[in-house]
């Protein structure tokens, strides 16, 4: 787990930080290549949509079992659900939720002491 300025530049931190950890855990590199695109999405998301915790940071958690990936960004909002964005063929953005839908095995939001947004990847 690690604390990240709430910042623009915080998804490469993010990035940088979540594939050493997991290749430090012997995770396959396919499975790494997808957490860390589920959470630069997640973190991104964070930083447009969320809030500061109170500290002025989100944060980046993982955990990793047998076959199983599971990453987690925490933000200061109070969201309870998240849907992906309706999109058209001129959308510029809006796309996080649908990359982290198609990546991710299964995802979820919890809102316990701010807004939690965890994501499966199995191996």
């Amino acid at each position: 787990m690690f604390a990240l300025p709430f910042e623009p530049a915080s998804p490469g931190e993010a990035r940088a930080k979540i594939a050493s950890a997991l290749a430090d855990h012997g995770v396959p590199q396919s499975v790494i290549d997808d957490a860390v695109l589920v959470v630069s999405e997640l973190v991104t998301n964070g930083i447009r949509h969320g809030a500061p915790r109170p500290d002025g940071t989100l944060e980046v958690a993982w955990r990793t079992f047998e076959s199983l990936v599971q990453v987690a960004v925490v933000d200061g909002g109070t969201v309870s659900t998240l849907e992906p964005l309706q999109l058209n063929d001129v959308s510029l953005s809006g796309r996080g939720l649908h990359i982290v839908n198609f990546v991710a095995d299964s995802w979820r939001v919890e809102s316990d002491g701010g807004t939690r947004i965890v994501a499966d990847l199995t191996f």
